[in-house]
């Protein structure tokens, strides 16, 4: 089991799919919501955790106020789990769970995506989810960030074997 590290929701228990998913560390987690957190208020945004597993990361989203989650998740145990910590933490007006890859429609204003480590083909549908000055943070465990159509990398963080890579959604072709 994992936990909520801070918010409304802090201290609340995740449950953890058994076999197909690695959650994001607690350390990893929180490092997410300081790097956001010193760009743009999480507060009253809508949150896409690709590739979501647990959905640890954006049940932190709602907890620290955002005020929508789309949880979107390809695995069908880990799909279900998702499915039923929404209806646990009695989050379903302000979370769903979307069984796939990436979302079809809906735009967000920041997008997490930790996807398998050998796949990471799915980014320039997700950049196209954000809006313009919209934020994206790539979850992986290569040093260098993938090539994402009308995003800015602004940055790259190491934690141990873990990457982050912060991204921008371009407000127009520059």
């Amino acid at each position: 089991m994992l936990r909520i590290i801070a918010g409304e929701l802090k201290g609340r228990k995740i449950p953890v799919p058994p076999e197909h998913v690695r959650p994001t560390s607690n350390k990893v987690r929180e490092a997410v919501f300081d790097i956001l957190g010193s760009r743009i208020s999480i507060a009253g945004k809508k949150f896409l955790d690709c590739f979501a597993g647990s959905g640890a990361v954006g049940f932190e989203a709602i907890s620290r106020g955002a005020v929508f989650t789309e949880f979107v998740e390809e695995n069908g145990k880990a799909f279900n789990y998702l499915k039923s910590t929404i209806e646990l933490l009695k989050l379903d007006e302000r979370a769903i769970a979307t069984r796939g890859r990436v979302p079809r429609q809906s735009n967000f204003d920041i997008a997490f995506a930790d996807p398998p480590y050998k796949d990471e083909n799915d980014f320039t549908h997700i950049a196209s989810r954000i809006i313009p000055s919209g934020f994206i943070i790539l979850e992986n465990a290569n040093s260098e960030p993938p090539a994402i159509p009308d995003v800015n990398l602004l940055r790259s963080y190491s934690y141990g074997k873990t990457k982050l890579h912060l991204f921008q959604k371009k407000v127009s072709d520059e």
